[in-house]
């Protein structure tokens, strides 16, 4: 089972939730985990319109799960890294060592026919904009398990 990194911008909605979704939908993954491109040092919970979301799905991370921000040397851990947008995706791309250049991309990629989508930011959005994030999350994740069956 490959390793997993979702990296959003401050790791306080969509790449926690997609860490808490993938989670419960795919058992044996040997690494999961999240983190932002501009992320705080000082690690902050999920945002809580976050949380409620993954609440009304019953799902939830630990109660300590804080924040974190991506660091380059960790990339090398995981087989897919996947951002959450373009600018998450050109972040990524410039801290990344040459060799692992391959292992990034977006999210949404791993959608047949979504290729080059973003999942959006819902942080300044009204509150539905969190349960678009966990559909188009449950796309990616019904797409990862398709091609880890295979």
């Amino acid at each position: 089972m490959p390793s997993i990194l979702l990296v959003c911008t401050a790791n306080i909605c969509r790449s926690p939730m997609g860490e808490a979704l993938l989670r419960a939908r795919l058992a044996g993954l040997a690494e999961l985990q999240s983190c932002g491109t501009h992320a705080a040092s000082r690690g902050e919970p999920i945002d809580s319109r976050a949380a409620a979301a993954l609440a009304r799905r019953d799902l939830s991370l630990p109660k300590r799960w804080r924040s974190r921000r991506v660091q380059a040397g960790s990339l090398g851990g995981f087989d897919m890294i996947l951002a959450m947008d373009h600018d998450n995706l050109r972040a990524l791309r410039q801290i990344c060592p040459p060799g692992l250049q391959d292992r990034v991309q977006l999210f949404m990629d791993q959608v047949p026919g979504r290729a080059g989508d973003e999942v959006p930011d819902p942080y300044f959005g009204a509150p539905q904009g969190f349960d678009n994030v966990l559909d188009l999350l449950e796309l990616g994740a019904r797409a990862i398990a398709q091609a880890l069956r295979r």
